[in-house]
């Protein structure tokens, strides 16, 4: 919709700003440093959304303004002896940064303690082919069983469910990624490790992003966070119904309904009516035809419809920040315009 593009583009119109300062102030050594470490973490942001094909960031946005919550998962899926330092960075044949925007559909979490975060366990629920998952992990996926419970070959383009779980445990970040596949017999999980739970101790936190529109402060996850059309729901739902009951009234005031009766000669067959241009209704003595008008003064549907407007203006975003109702004044303008930005500050500070 217009109001969660509009939303979309405020919070994403301009590139992120990234600072990183010295650690001693008027060290040109430190401060050099810290300009390195600017420029790097510029190009892991331009790097990613290369090789995703879009803003990851931006698509994290837009889920949070649409569903509510916005989630970027952000791993580095390096070898352990490129994290010793050992080797060179052209032995590496990957990015060591993955940025990602995760569908909040498929994202699920356990809340924790705040000293660790504000979750204690959160994992990735995504859908993959066998194939892709062998060439993907570089592992060989057991064999799946049939209706009657015996093994039989898998197939390449057999869907599995992926999940990538990380939870933290007593003072440590535990990661593993299992591969699950349901036993059609009774329902079982049959699945295995692709990488069984391992600690990653150049982890300091749960690598998933998690903001919310507006935080509710509670504990369920689809309560959570509440998105930018939370407010419109019902107006516009009362909208439509209006504007449907409003198109139905044109309709009668433009292409009446032609009530057709037998006379008393007139025999118990039903009068034929065609309504299309140059049509004729052929009638007999005694038949009566007439139009289904309203029986009263037509509603004042306008009315009805400039409330709803108003409301929906109050709940959203000013005429003005849309490009519409360019007849107000300047002075008018930067106050709705104010005031709506005031309705999105929760969702970008978060």
């Amino acid at each position: 919709t217009q109001t969660v593009d509009t939303v979309h583009a405020i919070l994403t119109g301009f590139p992120p700003t990234i600072t990183v300062y010295p650690n001693r102030q008027g060290s040109q050594r430190d401060s050099g440093i810290a300009d390195d470490v600017e420029l790097w973490h510029l190009a892991v942001d331009q790097e990613n959304t290369w090789r995703m094909g879009r803003d990851e960031w931006a698509q994290g946005v837009f889920d949070q303004a649409l569903s509510g919550v916005g989630v970027v998962r952000e791993v580095y899926p390096v070898p352990d002896w490129w994290i010793r330092g050992e080797g060179s960075p052209e032995d590496l044949a990957q990015f060591p940064v993955v940025q990602q925007a995760i569908p909040p559909t498929q994202f699920y979490f356990e809340l924790g303690n705040p000293p660790r975060g504000r979750f204690k366990l959160c994992f990735y629920d995504m859908d993959m082919s066998v194939g892709d998952i062998q060439d993907t992990y570089g592992v060989t996926l057991d064999l799946r069983r049939t209706d009657d419970g015996d093994l039989m070959e898998k197939e390449l383009d057999e869907i599995r469910s992926v999940v990538d779980w990380w939870e933290w445990v007593g003072n440590e970040i535990y990661h593993c990624i299992y591969v699950n596949v349901r036993d059609p017999k009774d329902n079982e999980p049959l699945g295995q490790f692709i990488k069984p739970p391992t600690v990653m101790p150049e982890y300091w936190m749960l690598p998933y992003h998690v903001f919310f529109f507006r935080d509710t402060g509670s504990r369920d996850y689809s309560r959570m966070g509440l998105s930018v059309l939370f407010t419109l729901d019902e107006i516009v739902h009362d909208m439509e119904i209006l504007a449907s009951r409003q198109m139905a009234a044109f309709e009668k005031y433009a292409d009446p309904i032609i009530v057709a009766e037998r006379g008393p000669n007139g025999g118990d067959a039903p009068i034929p009516i065609d309504k299309s241009p140059g049509s004729i209704l052929d009638i007999a003595q005694g038949d009566r035809v007439s139009y289904l008008t309203w029986p009263g003064s037509p509603p004042d549907v306008r009315y009805l419809w400039e409330k709803f407007d108003a409301i929906t203006t109050e709940l959203s975003f000013a005429k003005g920040l849309l490009a519409q109702g360019a007849d107000t004044t300047g002075f008018r303008a930067a106050l709705d315009r104010d005031t709506s930005l005031l309705k999105i500050s929760k969702g970008l500070l978060n």
